[in-house]
């Protein structure tokens, strides 16, 4: 899995940092599940992805991922996506 695979998904890059890139997709800023943020630690293939549905501002951003796993390839991401009902 590279950050292009992400990037055609529709994954919008920030930032990388440490080996960890930084993504978000959606409104980020709402509390209605409309948007995500992805993070991606390219050394152990690790993902983390954390959805900004309702109780996300109340909770915050390190209590509530969705995901956090390792991920090999850009298949299994596309499971992991639909298995958790992304929506954006």
């Amino acid at each position: 899995m590279t950050k292009k695979d992400l990037e055609e998904r529709g994954w919008i890059f920030s930032y990388e940092f440490d080996n960890i890139l930084h993504f978000d997709k959606g409104d980020t800023w709402k509390d209605d599940g409309n948007g995500a943020f992805l993070y991606f630690d390219t050394k152990i293939n690790n993902i983390t992805i954390i959805t900004t549905d309702k109780g996300f501002n109340m909770d915050g951003p390190v209590s509530s991922p969705k995901f956090n796993g390792t991920c090999e390839n850009i298949d299994t991401f596309d499971f992991i996506c639909k298995l958790i009902r992304l929506k954006i």
